[in-house]
């Protein structure tokens, strides 16, 4: 038996430079490389989806041992280069599209996976909050002037997509190589570091932490909101809901807006309030949601309604997204970022995917309330995750 390190590779230099500009960076590359992904999924059916979903799982521990060979950064880009394979595969030989459905779920989480442990190893204590808001502040602002500046993504020119795909990979070698120096405190079998099976064991073990517990409500609500806003909430209508390029423009604004907003003030002030606040937000447009769903359908009062429940719920969203990206890293900072970004693709992915069969397959209304009830859990279970940190904290005084 021997005592390991993380799986996860940093660079040679020991000292964190710059945090704050290389989150820029990094958001910035992923809007260039998530217009790839956007346009991959244009061409998949609802089936289609689910099935990329479900390959999910092996792909989260495939990526695992990746990271862990590779590193973050160099995953970054092959999961970029996946990305981009796949969109030439979709546009001139979609004959062959049943390969880009296959690899696709390995590139989406290799790619989200090695971007989440990036930041949290470039940060500390100080500025993790500040890091995540500004990472999903770039990605949201820069899709919310590319949606104000465009009529239909789909009708670009290919030699567009290159470019950013260019410039997505230059961004990417830009970034500075982190540096894990702390142990992980496990003991595992066997003497390899790169096993796969040490790659499963270490996310594993964090079911056994207590605190990482707390957080799995409000982990799998992140995985319910990806399904039902705002995709989920437009296909409850009909054809009222004017979502045209500038109001989805609006809403990638708002969200980047709350991004920094919840980034600067997780460092700065008391994370209860943070939660009382995203509590607020989120139970209004819980609320509305339910409203929404029992109004007569096609009229103008379900049209303000879904606005509304945008609204509230975009905050929320990305408000939660940074608190739990926030206190993941907090407390695995460095040492075990990885696995703290694995479990939280499985538990999103879960979640995800048994709601989707609901909305599709049983009743969209039903998703809003079970949005309501793990709103509450993870509430309940963040402000529990919160006490036990007090709790600690003047133990240790």
């Amino acid at each position: 038996m021997e005592k390991l390190n993380e799986p996860l590779l940093g660079g040679s230099d020991p000292k964190r430079q710059h945090p704050l500009l290389n989150s820029a960076i990094l958001g910035a590359a992923m809007f260039f490389i998530l217009l790839l992904n956007y346009y991959n999924q244009y061409y998949i059916s609802n089936i289609q989806a689910f099935f990329i979903n479900s390959l999910s799982f092996v792909a989260i521990l495939i990526s695992s041992l990746l990271i862990t060979k590779l590193r973050e950064k160099i995953s970054i880009l092959i999961s970029t280069l996946i990305l981009f394979f796949i969109f030439i595969i979709n546009v001139n030989l979609p004959s062959i599209s049943v390969i880009s459905y296959i690899i696709q779920p390995f590139a989406n989480n290799l790619l989200w996976i090695a971007a989440g442990t990036y930041i949290m190893t470039i940060s500390d204590k100080c500025n993790i909050g500040q890091n995540f808001g500004l990472f999903f502040f770039v990605t949201s602002f820069l899709n919310g002037l590319f949606s104000v500046s465009t009529t239909n993504f789909y009708n670009i020119s290919q030699f567009i997509y290159i470019v950013f795909m260019a410039i997505a990979v230059v961004l990417i070698l830009l970034l500075k190589n982190p540096c894990c120096e702390q142990n992980e405190n496990i003991t595992v079998a066997g003497s390899d570091p790169h096993s796969f099976l040490n790659a499963i064991a270490y996310p594993m073990s964090l079911w056994s932490d207590k605190k990482f517990l707390y957080l799995v409500p409000a982990i799998a609500l992140l995985g319910i909101v990806s399904l039902l806003f705002p995709i989920g909430l437009l296909a409850t209508t009909l054809n009222p809901f004017a979502y045209t390029q500038n109001v989805s423009g609006a809403f990638y604004f708002l969200g980047a807006v709350a991004s920094l907003f919840f980034g600067f003030l997780f460092d700065r002030f008391e994370k209860k309030y943070l939660l009382y606040a995203i509590a607020t937000f989120g139970a209004i447009g819980a609320a509305l949601n339910i409203g929404f769903s029992n109004t007569t359908c096609c009229t103008q009062g379900q049209v303000n309604l879904a606005y509304a429940s945008l609204i509230f719920n975009t905050i929320a969203q990305y408000g939660l997204k940074v608190l739990v990206f926030s206190l993941l890293g907090s407390i695995y900072l460095d040492c075990r970022s990885l696995s703290a970004n694995v479990c939280y693709q499985l538990l999103s992915t879960s979640a995800f995917l048994i709601v989707y069969l609901i909305f599709y397959y049983v009743s969209f209304t039903a998703c809003f309330y079970i949005y309501f009830l793990i709103l509450i859990l993870a509430c309940i279970g963040i402000f529990k995750f919160l006490s036990s940190n007090d709790d600690q904290e003047q133990l240790i005084v």
